[in-house]
């Protein structure tokens, strides 16, 4: 199964030293995965919630791919 381009965010963490994190939003999942994959992982997503990275809202790519793999696994089952 193939992923989404993470985006990457740095920012000052609770030390004050710089901290990356990995995100996607929810319009890079449907414009790579399609409509039918984009619906089906909103389902599975409630799991999840939504954070803010600098401004734009979206998920931890490790989550992402998290729902990514079920719902993978659920269209490919039906």
């Amino acid at each position: 199964m193939k992923f989404c381009p993470k985006r990457t965010v740095t920012f000052k963490g609770l030390n004050g030293v710089d901290t990356t994190s990995h995100f996607i939003t929810e319009d890079d999942i449907k414009t790579f995965h399609g409509s039918e994959f984009f619906n089906q992982w909103l389902n599975f997503s409630n799991i999840i919630k939504k954070n803010f990275f600098d401004n734009t809202e979206g998920y931890y790519y490790e989550d992402y791919k998290f729902i990514a793999y079920r719902t993978e696994l659920f269209l490919t089952a039906s």
